[in-house]
């Protein structure tokens, strides 16, 4: 975002309620991806208890790490995008 754009309260307005609305998405975001790396590490404990021969076979917690990245995935893109566009705007 230019300095010059900074000057018109319109678009700072703009700027502060993205600014606003992408700080209450990271707060969920936040959630899931601790929720992830919860998911990670118990993947992780499982493995070092089955040892190397199973650890490599599918189980229930691969399935539901993949639900999780597959929910942050799309709040991710819709985080930046209202972002990358307020702020490239008339570049």
């Amino acid at each position: 975002m230019s300095a010059e754009r900074l000057l018109d309260p319109r678009e700072r307005q703009r700027l502060e309620e993205a600014i606003g609305e992408a700080l209450l998405s990271v707060e969920g975001l936040k959630r899931a991806l601790l929720k992830a790396l919860e998911a990670l590490a118990a993947l992780e404990a499982e493995d070092r208890a089955l040892g190397a021969l199973y650890a490599s076979l599918p189980r229930e917690g691969h399935r539901l790490l993949g639900e999780i990245l597959q929910e942050i995935r799309p709040r991710l893109e819709a985080l930046c995008g209202p972002l990358r566009e307020v702020l490239h705007e008339g570049e």
